[in-house]
Order: structure tokens, then C-alpha cells, then sequence
């Protein structure tokens, strides 16, 4: 049986009769591979639905997630598709803005430039968005910065990242505790608080 075969979808997909809403929220998170510790995925059969959900994440000991702030419509992830002569790839692409031009957004873009294993985790913008992770599996490098003072958006400092050769689409971040989703509890447990 071939690696892609449709006899391994296990039920039919139908449309959700939603008006889907573009966007995600403002809020991202990021965080390093190698600071990831611990991670489970709801199922470990790559051919069940649940195997792309991402259900515990634990962070090494003093590592904490960082959060970034965008505005409406500025921060943008994206899938793409390369199928070459021996694998296809779906890479995921996210571009970052940071209105924080002061000397503390001015650090966090010279670092994040300089990153090659991160992981971005974003919430889709409909009411009960879910939390997606994008490159959890090879890491996202970044892949282009810019800056334009005169830009409508005030010369804010863009980062594109991309994780090029992830495989699969970017995966759901969900926790429960006692079968009740908490999932931004969770994730607020993980990230650095402000001082």
C-alpha cells in the first residue's frame, strides 16, 4: 500500500457549516526545540486523527515560553508545498511583526534572527480557535527581516520564518485536565511572566 493511501482516512471530512474566520489572535508564542524536555501527542498512530494533537508539552527546567504581540492582521502563518524527486515537504512559513522598537523589541528581533529550531504556537482567530503549533517538528529558521520606517505600519520589524522541511501540516496544541479543555491555562504555566 502506498504511503499516501485515501484508505487510511478513517472518516468522511464534511464542511463544518461555519463561516470560517480569517486570522489569528495577537498573542504568539515561541519557544526552542532544545528547550523542549517532554512532549506527547494524543495518539502515537500516525494513521488516527488524534496523532495530530499535541497533548503534553513540558519545557526544561528554567526555560519558559516567550509571547509576542501583534496587531489585527500582522502576524501571518502559512503552509506551503514542495514535492521533490524523494520526499514531499509542507513547510511552514510564519511572519512575524514587532511594533516594539525600543531597545527591548530591538533585542528580541537581532535574536530571533539568529534562531534555527523554533517552534511558533499562535491561536485561530474564531471564537473556539484552536492552538497550533507550527514547525514542532524540524524547527523553524528564519528566512528574511525587513524594516521600513515609512511603511503604514511604522517601520515595525517583520521576520519570516520557515520550517522547510516539516511533512506534515502544523499540528493542534490541546490539554485537558479531568476531560475539561484548559489548554491556555496550560500554555500560560509555561510562558515567562512579566516582571
Amino acid at each position: 500500500m502506498a504511503c499516501g493511501s485515501a484508505s487510511k482516512l478513517q472518516e468522511n471530512i464534511d464542511y463544518p457549516c461555519v463561516v470560517p474566520t480569517p486570522g489569528i489572535r495577537a498573542k504568539i508564542w515561541i519557544g526552542n526545540l532544545a528547550d523542549v524536555d517532554t512532549f506527547s501527542r494524543k495518539s502515537v498512530d500516525p494513521d488516527s486523527p488524534d496523532s495530530v494533537i499535541l497533548s503534553t508539552l513540558v519545557l526544561k527546567t528554567g526555560k519558559k515560553l516567550k509571547t509576542i504581540e501583534g496587531f489585527r492582521l500582522s502576524n501571518v502563518p502559512t503552509v506551503g508545498y514542495n514535492n521533490t524527486a524523494y520526499a514531499t515537504y509542507l513547510p511552514h512559513n510564519f511572519q512575524l511583526a514587532i511594533f516594539d522598537k525600543s531597545e527591548k523589541g530591538r533585542h528580541a528581533a537581532n535574536v530571533l534572527v539568529k534562531q534555527e529550531d523554533l517552534f511558533i504556537i499562535y491561536r485561530e482567530k474564531a471564537l473556539t480557535g484552536n492552538f497550533i503549533v507550527n514547525g514542532f517538528t524540524v524547527g523553524m529558521t528564519a528566512s528574511n527581516f525587513s524594516s521600513a520606517q515609512n511603511d503604514d505600519n511604522g517601520g515595525a520589524f517583520i521576520l519570516d520564518f520557515t520550517a522547510a522541511t516539516e511533512t506534515e501540516v502544523p499540528i493542534i496544541l490541546r490539554h485537558m485536565t479531568s476531560s475539561v479543555e484548559d489548554t491556555e491555562t496550560y500554555l500560560n504555566a509555561l510562558t515567562l511572566q512579566p516582571a
